[in-house]
């Protein structure tokens, strides 16, 4: 569904992807790990088009992502980002409209197609007008999670969704979307730093560092089977002894 190619990308002298190559299943859920300034969010973002690679090719569903099919293929592309990203002048309900809007969908089409994602979203019908900053953190991601799936698309990035959200949110919220990532069975990609998130979510994990790839496998592997001392202090920073997921270090 969705493939990296020796793509390197560069800001000034900061080589944030080092000729990276990935491949991204279809219907699976796939999460990038890593400390900040690992190149996590710049995959998403070569993906979804806002960057291009400086060397190497980005392919979205079998197609060579150009300047010139960039639009088409963005329509396959539901993408969520930390804060939500939602337009404060406009209702939650208009910014889950919008997409539907541009392409002059129906008003029914899209007082249906919201009312069902409300629903997906345990999203009260009646906050849907109410403006962003009238809604809590949570509320807001919810309404990002519905725009961004106001298509139908195939895919679905999501970069640190629940990082600003009190725990009690973000554990809410954590439940609810992988239920949802289950039900729909799209190509999930999620970028977060936090080891029991992804532990939480991933078919599979890949743990950059530095624009590259450190290991790329299910959870139990980077704790039972580290490929690099990193992988194993980067776990064990967050989540104390490995004995308390159950598995022996």
């Amino acid at each position: 569904m969705i493939e990296l190619a020796e793509a390197s990308k560069r800001y000034g002298d900061v080589e944030a992807l080092r000729r990276l190559s990935l491949v991204f299943e279809a219907a699976r859920t796939s999460v990038l790990l890593g400390s900040s300034g690992s190149g996590k969010s710049t995959v998403l973002q070569l993906i979804v088009g806002l960057l291009r690679p400086d060397t190497g090719e980005v392919r979205v569903a079998g197609e060579r992502l150009t300047a010139q099919n960039v639009q088409r293929l963005r329509l396959q592309i539901g993408y969520v980002v930390q804060t939500g990203g939602l337009f404060p002048h406009l209702t939650a309900r208009a910014n889950v409209e919008l997409m539907g809007r541009y392409l002059a969908y129906e008003d029914a089409r899209r007082r249906a197609r919201v009312a069902e994602l409300a629903e997906l979203a345990r999203m009260s019908p009646e906050l849907l007008d109410r403006y962003p900053c009238e809604l809590s953190g949570g509320q807001r991601q919810r309404v990002s999670l519905m725009r961004a799936l106001l298509l139908d698309p195939p895919i679905l990035l999501l970069d640190e969704p629940l990082g600003a959200l009190d725990p009690i949110t973000r554990a809410e919220l954590q439940f609810e979307l992988r239920e949802i990532f289950r039900s729909l069975e799209k190509t999930v990609v999620l970028v977060t730093h936090d080891v029991r998130e992804a532990a939480f979510f991933g078919d599979r994990l890949i743990l950059l560092r530095g624009g590259e790839v450190v290991q790329d496998g299910s959870f139990g592997q980077l704790v039972s089977e580290p490929a690099d001392p990193f992988v194993s202090r980067f776990i064990q920073a967050q989540s104390g002894p490995l004995d308390q997921f159950g598995l022996d270090s």
